[in-house]
């Protein structure tokens, strides 16, 4: 049984075996795993993140979803990334 039909029937109320169970934990830490690898290899995503969200709470957009969008997709994004980079690596 994959890992998105074990996630149907939990969500379904549907008990798993505990051989099923074990399986689907088992994904679970090896994504986990996985995710974190890939995190560690890039470390400008910390920097991304942190920046868009310290954004967010500065300007207090009354839509975030549209404003994230458009901080993402702005042709300075780079340069901004960067100077928060530098700033973080000042501190």
């Amino acid at each position: 049984m994959s890992a998105e039909e074990e996630a149907s029937k939990e969500e379904t109320g549907q008990s798993l075996s505990e051989k099923d169970q074990q399986q689907l934990d088992a994904d679970k830490r090896g994504i986990r795993l996985e995710n974190e690898k890939y995190l560690r290899s890039h470390p400008e995503l910390a920097v991304i993140t942190t920046t868009v969200i310290a954004e967010v709470l500065r300007e207090r957009p009354e839509d975030p979803v549209t404003f994230v969008a458009n901080y993402m997709t702005a042709k300075d994004l780079k340069a901004r990334v960067l100077k928060t980079a530098n700033t973080i690596g000042a501190s």
